[in-house]
């Protein structure tokens, strides 16, 4: 299981590389059918998946920063192109990076002028 952790840890923490199962697998020591069959046991999502997983709650995280462009996320998270990432973004949430966003924007502009209303009449 040890093995299983590593392969787990090298993608939390090295979300700009595409690593394929073969990569990950001769990285920590194991094959392919391995870390496959132990890795969804152990976290119930296949390799792949945990990976988009990851790179997609990252992606999320990073949109709530207004200075950051949507290109230099992709960047970050291994994507040649702005346009993959955000059909992959989308096909994951449900909608845009864009989207979500604006959604964060607007609702930190409401937070605050219901915070300053409530000020008033306190």
């Amino acid at each position: 299981m040890e093995k299983i952790k590593t392969a787990k840890g090298l993608i939390e923490s090295n979300l700009s590389q595409n690593f394929t199962i073969s990569q990950l697998a001769r990285i920590v020591g194991t094959n392919e059918q391995y870390l496959k069959k132990h890795f969804k046991q152990f976290y119930g999502m296949t390799v792949f998946n945990f990976i988009v997983d990851c790179k997609m709650n990252k992606a999320k995280l990073m949109l709530k920063e207004k200075d950051v462009k949507v290109s230099s996320i992709s960047q970050q998270l291994g994507y040649r192109h702005a346009t993959h990432f955000t059909t992959a973004f989308k096909k994951f949430f449900g909608y845009t990076p864009n989207a979500l966003r604006y959604l964060f924007a607007v609702f930190i502009d409401n937070y605050l002028a219901i915070k300053d209303f409530a000020m008033i009449y306190i």
